[in-house]
């Protein structure tokens, strides 16, 4: 699932850490998703249109007003981040002493964030790893990938340019695995980058200026929370709140779905457990369990396998839950 490859940190009015998500008076909303964000507005969604329904924009860079959102992004080359810096305002009237509605205020709502890539940047301990001198480099379209073939598996960085493709480096696998990509989540020195980029927005926002520097130095000050994406999407399906997968950063864990994954006792969940969690349906996934079974046996062993795996995500949540009660207390 590429959303559990995607990190988050977001703070809200509040200076609170929130999921990355401000919605407006009027029901529509701004979405961090992947490294974007996603305008929501079902009164201006269109059929035929380039998005599914209700999301009506795809903000990767810059100043946009749309809906009830003034937007300002910018993308950012360390772990392809971007930032984001969202507000909503609603215009408040009040009638006269003849009755007609008079402007008294303006209501601001609004939400700040990063959008990231979880892994870090593996490329100059690649080059070091193969002589290579990291300077020489810099500048350059430098793309991390694996080959495998019947000579073996190996890491490759690869340099792209206007003069053609070059292979840089291409270790074995097997020997130099702990070199490749990490997972990170949101970093201090993306944290710290962000922060930076905040302050001339807050400037330059249309909002009280006192209020809004107010609440920079709160979040600050803050101890901010990151969050893999996919791990928020399992836990608000699961009915459990963000706060049960989100980690300070520097904190980070590999995703609930990368440890299922790995998980030796997926094959082992009795079928009775996984009944009782899930029920004994394949949900979402039923139409894909049909395509890809003929007899009734072949759909209950692929059903109870779907349920398995959604039982060793379950606990993979629950582990993390219980890790963070444990060291509050």
């Amino acid at each position: 699932m590429s959303l559990s490859n995607w990190d988050t940190m977001a703070f809200d009015k509040g200076a609170k850490p929130c999921d990355g998500v401000l919605k407006s008076h009027t029901g529509s909303k701004v979405e961090i998703y992947k490294n974007w964000a996603y305008v929501h507005d079902k009164s201006m969604w269109c059929k035929g249109g380039p998005f599914v329904e209700d999301t009506i924009a795809q903000v990767w860079d810059g100043r946009i007003t749309i809906s009830n959102f003034i937007i300002s992004a910018k993308r950012y080359e360390l772990q392809s981040a971007m930032f984001v810096f969202a507000i909503t305002k609603k215009y408040v009237y009040h009638p006269d002493e003849n009755g007609k509605d008079e402007y008294d205020h303006t209501e601001y709502d609004w939400m700040a964030g990063i959008a990231c890539c979880g892994y870090d940047d593996c490329t100059e301990r690649l080059l070091l790893a193969a002589g290579k001198d990291p300077k020489d480099y810099e500048g350059c379209d430098v793309c991390c990938g694996s080959s495998h073939g019947p000579d073996g598996d190996f890491i490759v960085l690869t340099k792209f340019s206007e003069e053609g493709v070059e292979e840089l480096v291409k270790l074995p696998q097997d020997e130099y695995e702990h070199l490749d990509s990490q997972w990170a989540g949101v970093t201090p020195e993306l944290h710290t980058e962000f922060i930076k980029w905040l302050e001339g927005e807050v400037e330059d926002c249309e909002m009280n200026r006192d209020e809004t520097r107010e609440w920079l130095n709160k979040v600050k000050t803050a101890d901010p929370v990151r969050f893999n994406q996919g791990d928020a999407f399992f836990a608000e399906n699961l009915g459990m709140p963000l706060e049960t997968v989100g980690t300070k950063i520097g904190e980070a864990e590999e995703s609930v779905l990368t440890q299922a994954l790995k998980d030796d006792e997926i094959e082992e969940t009795p079928v009775e457990v996984a009944d009782e969690l899930f029920g004994t349906d394949a949900g979402p996934f039923e139409g894909l369990v049909d395509a890809v079974t003929d007899t009734p046996e072949e759909k209950a062993k692929a059903t109870r396998s779907i349920l398995g795996f959604r039982d060793s995500i379950q606990r993979g949540i629950v582990r993390r839950m219980i890790k963070k009660v444990s060291t509050n207390n």
